[in-house]
């Protein structure tokens, strides 16, 4: 597997896979489906193109032969109080892939990314509670769920509840 930042040149298969994703883990993502179907390429082009263009604001893509088959974003904090921070999301990694180590090699990629990243000193994501595969995944490396909201999704009529996780990355 190859793991890449996705460009503007990656914008139909990245929005391919998402709503992909979006019909097959619909619970996993706060977009339904519906509203993702009509978000114009515009709109993907100027994302690539700017906000997932900077070097600590990107989307990562696992490709096995030039088929991107997963996908992780990451947001650094901007602001001068909260720029110790960063934001892992919108991960998604194709079913009939999953435990093969697709989604691994994406969070050691991002890891690694934000390794020299100057201040930087923790990652936070959030994960729906019943989902144990993927919060096992992040507690492998070290992130560790520091509160639940109740009710945070309303999906299909059906409450779930969301974990928020961080990972430490320097002491203060």
């Amino acid at each position: 597997m190859i793991v890449k930042k996705l460009t503007a040149e990656n914008i139909d298969e990245y929005r391919e896979l998402r709503l992909r994703g979006l019909i097959e883990d619909s619970d996993s993502f706060l977009r339904t489906y519906e509203e993702e179907v009509n978000i114009t390429k515009t709109f993907y082009l100027h994302r690539f193109t700017n906000e997932w263009a900077a070097d600590e604001n990107f989307i990562l893509g696992g490709f096995s032969n030039n088929e991107l088959i997963g996908f992780v974003g990451f947001r650094r904090e901007y602001q001068e109080k909260v720029k110790h921070k960063s934001l892992l999301w919108g991960m998604y990694v194709v079913p009939e892939l999953r435990k093969k180590g697709v989604g691994k090699i994406l969070i050691e990629e991002i890891l690694r990314r934000t390794n020299n990243m100057k201040g930087l000193e923790q990652i936070n994501l959030a994960v729906i509670t019943k989902n144990e595969p993927a919060k096992n995944l992040y507690k492998s490396y070290g992130f560790q769920v520091y509160g639940t909201e109740k009710n945070a999704v309303k999906s299909n009529g059906i409450y779930l509840d969301e974990d928020f996780m961080v990972l430490i990355l320097k002491k203060h």
